[in-house]
């Protein structure tokens, strides 16, 4: 039968595409691993720290950023090269020569603050202390993604943003030496009148501001 056919293996295209797979380990607080104890990664990105930074509309604002520890218990996560392969109905084999990092991690549950001078920010919200960087920082970092209506951001002010559904607020703190860096916002999803998505974000606030 011809449907016969186009199930055997052989009719199907497969993409290889990188990716990592990762297995976790519980450890506590002060358990030394190779990369540290929970303990002294919290010790050294608690804060509070005082940056310079702007909002959205590039007011200047001093923001006010901390992580304490959260609810859960510190692991750490193995990483080794992997693959995952896609079928399609198709003829062939393709493979996407992406760079992955596998880096291991040592991941805390943690809640970062924000607030800024001008009393348009007053947050805090869950979210994740990892010896692993965050975009904007070469060193350990925290994010956190939760809903935007529980999240305690500004709403935003553009009324084309509530055409969005699974509205979400980030929250990103990197620790280089000696400081941070950060953005905090909005983001969301919506289907066009074509059928297509499209996703959006903004960040309304950011430090350092942009030069």
């Amino acid at each position: 039968m011809w449907w016969s056919l186009l199930l055997a293996p052989g009719c199907f295209h497969t993409v290889e595409r990188p990716s990592c797979s990762e297995d976790a380990t519980e450890v506590a607080d002060d358990e030394p691993t190779p990369l540290g104890t929970a303990s002294d990664l919290l010790a050294s990105t608690a804060g509070p720290f005082d940056e310079d930074g702007a909002l959205e509309d590039g007011t200047p604002v001093v923001t006010t950023v901390s992580v304490a520890r959260g609810t859960g218990s510190a692991v750490l996560v193995h990483r080794e090269p992997d693959a995952v392969i896609q079928r399609s109905f198709g003829f062939g084999h393709s493979a996407l020569h992406l760079y992955v990092e596998c880096d291991d991690s040592l991941e805390v549950p943690a809640v970062g603050s924000l607030s800024t001078d001008d009393g348009s920010f007053e947050a805090t919200v869950d979210g994740t202390l990892s010896t692993a960087s965050v975009p904007l920082s070469s060193g350990p970092g925290f994010e956190a993604t939760v809903p935007f209506g529980s999240s305690g951001f500004p709403a935003p002010d553009e009324p084309e943003l509530a055409s969005y559904h699974h509205q979400h607020a980030f929250l990103q703190i990197g620790f280089p030496d000696g400081g941070t860096t950060g953005r905090a916002g909005w983001e969301g999803e919506r289907t066009l009148g074509n059928g297509t998505g499209e996703a959006g974000a903004h960040y309304q606030v950011t430090w350092p501001p942009d030069p």
